[in-house]
């Protein structure tokens, strides 16, 4: 089975970030369809197609393949929303000038 790890890297918040360095205008969270409107597969196969879940399926046989593919579908299965499946996460574009 695969499970969600908890990220446990400290909070930066904008205040932390300014001051160190000028200029910072925003950092905003976002919530990103993994799905991309595609329902329930699609973000399965976004799930096991990028990042570290495709490197360790790498040269797996059919069997280990599938076996993710029905514990990642079970993981994401509460959190659809029709045909998209929101989830939470930070994307930080800075532009800042050093003090």
């Amino acid at each position: 089975m695969i499970s969600s790890s908890v990220n446990h890297a400290p909070a930066l918040t904008l205040q932390s970030v300014s001051r160190r360095f000028g200029g910072v205008e925003a950092i905003r969270d976002i919530s990103l369809d993994i799905a991309v409107g595609g329902g329930l597969e699609a973000a399965v196969r976004s799930a096991l197609d990028v990042g570290p879940s495709s490197r360790a399926l790498e040269g797996q046989p059919p069997e280990v393949h599938a076996a993710a593919q029905d514990s990642v579908r079970e993981m994401l299965t509460p959190l659809l929303r029709g045909e998209s499946l929101p989830l939470q996460g930070s994307i930080w574009i800075v532009t800042a000038r050093a003090l």
